[in-house]
């Protein structure tokens, strides 16, 4: 299972439009996630997973200007994706208006 990276982005970005982050300093940001992606070397490629995810540290992801408490639901979405949880189609049909299921 994968994590799409256009669709981190286009959550990233949505979720920017709620709290005082530019976009430019959002986009960013994603810039330097990427880099600490397997495969960083050509950034067409990087790999978005939630292993990938999961084997970035806290200290990792506040780096790159992630805060602590985004940064934790960073690990907490990709160890849902990773357990079954959560699947990118299951996100897609989400209502953003629907409380999450507990």
């Amino acid at each position: 299972m994968t994590l799409s990276s256009v669709r981190l982005r286009d959550v990233a970005m949505a979720s920017n439009s709620r709290s005082t982050l530019a976009p430019s300093a959002a986009a960013a940001i994603y810039a330097r996630f990427l880099t600490r992606l397997p495969a960083a070397a050509d950034p067409n490629a990087a790999v978005v997973n939630p292993a990938a995810v999961l084997a970035l540290s806290a200290a990792d992801l506040r780096a790159i200007g992630v805060s602590a408490r985004k940064a934790a639901y960073l690990h907490d979405l990709a160890g849902r994706f990773a357990a079954g949880e959560l699947s990118e189609s299951a996100v897609a049909a989400t209502d953003e208006a629907a409380p999450a299921p507990r």
